[in-house]
């Protein structure tokens, strides 16, 4: 959103008008991190949180190359830097709240929320109910579902407690219970569970990618390991 066209609106009042967050139309949604080189290294290999900020609504294809110049720039993204000046001042802006926070502002009930509800998309998938059973699934999204209210009630004790569970005795963030040194199966450098990008296009995005890989692939034995380590990591995370 550019100023220079709603220029009495935030930029969070025209993300929540464009893009609330289901029936919640108060917050804004925020949707899965896809790859791409910029943060890929540090999501996917390293297992740190990451975040990425955009805009849109340019007309045309917004693909870019090492041969951008000030002409391509013009006719694709627009004839004002205000779209970029937005994205800097957001990131800035971001960037200034998370080093002033007393705590590491890490929301605990994310990840095994996130592991739920991508589960519960594959509920009615013929071959996983084939290859593990429904039943199976549903223990491993039960599973999910404590892990998400223990963080919330360990955040929430957090707030008063004299020290945080958010963070290390030298002020780093926790270890991410779903970073694996073995890496995915064929695709070792890629040592998140939760997330990788896309084997074939490179930037969307590919959550649980060990458990997708499994059910494109109609591997069963595959599927079961990677069910399993995701239910290994929910377990050390509760």
């Amino acid at each position: 959103m550019c100023r220079r066209r709603a220029p009495e609106k935030s930029v969070y009042e025209d993300w929540v008008g464009r893009a609330g967050r289901g029936d919640d139309r108060t917050r804004p949604r925020i949707g899965d991190l896809g790859g791409g080189s910029d943060h890929v290294g540090f999501v996917c290999h390293l297992g740190v949180p990451g975040m990425a900020f955009s805009g849109g609504g340019s007309a045309g294809s917004a693909y870019h190359t090492a041969y951008d110049n000030l002409a391509w720039y013009r006719q694709v993204v627009g004839e004002d830097y205000e779209p970029a000046l937005m994205i800097a001042r957001m990131t800035n802006g971001v960037l200034g709240r998370l080093v002033s926070e007393a705590r590491v502002p890490v929301d605990s009930s994310a990840q095994p929320r996130f592991v739920a509800d991508q589960l519960r998309g594959w509920r009615g998938n013929a071959f996983v109910a084939s290859a593990i059973g429904a039943e199976a699934l549903d223990e491993i999204i039960r599973l999910a579902d404590e892990a998400t209210v223990a963080g919330l009630l360990a955040d929430a004790l957090a707030v008063t407690a004299p020290g945080s569970h958010q963070t290390q005795p030298d002020g780093s963030m926790p270890a991410n219970r779903f970073h694996s040194r073995e890496g995915l199966p064929g695709r070792p450098w890629f040592q998140n569970l939760l997330v990788a990008s896309d084997p074939d296009s490179g930037y969307g995005a590919y959550p649980l990618p060990a458990v997708r890989a499994a059910i494109a692939q109609q591997d069963a034995a595959a599927l079961q390991r990677a069910l399993d380590d995701i239910r290994q990591a929910l377990a050390s995370s509760r």
